[in-house]
């Protein structure tokens, strides 16, 4: 049975965990929705209880809706439109947003995938009026960075 981690490695693409002497590496994996998961395939009966009693595993479904490692969670709509606050088209905010769902990781795997460098200045934007993580703000402006030495973004 293949099981995920909640809990995020902390160090390079995997977080080890022993049960009972069996070492178990939970891997960096993208699921069906390319967000970011720590799965592991354990084959014991007894350990796979362990871990799923223990209430920081689940057993992995790549098309499962539970939120991923560090996903960051969705706010309720505003009434008020933040296409007219932040100066962007909704088709545009919506792929902005999408890109946003995902840690780090998973942003830096996004941003290759956008259709525009304005769903990247979007993102900017609402990542500094929503949670404000530094650390996808750097790849997000590193982003922005390539794209203007590039010619691809005014």
């Amino acid at each position: 049975m293949k099981i995920c981690s909640k809990i995020p490695a902390h160090k390079g693409n995997a977080r080890e965990v022993d049960i009972h002497g069996t070492r178990y590496a939970f891997k960096h994996t993208l699921d069906n929705q390319d967000r970011v998961l720590y799965v592991a395939e354990v084959k014991n009966p007894k350990h796979q209880e362990v871990l799923l009693n223990s209430g920081d595993f689940y057993p992995f479904d790549p098309n499962d809706e539970r939120q991923a490692v560090l996903r960051r969670e969705e706010k309720p709509k505003e009434e008020t439109s933040p296409a007219t606050d932040l100066g962007f088209d909704q088709a545009t905010l919506d792929e902005a947003n999408k890109l946003l769902l995902g840690n780090v990781q998973a942003v830096c795997t996004g941003v290759s995938k956008v259709s525009s460098g304005k769903v990247v200045l979007a993102a900017i934007a609402l990542e500094q009026k929503g949670t404000n993580r530094k650390g996808v703000l750097q790849v997000l402006n590193t982003t922005v960075e390539g794209l203007k030495a590039a010619g691809k973004l005014t």
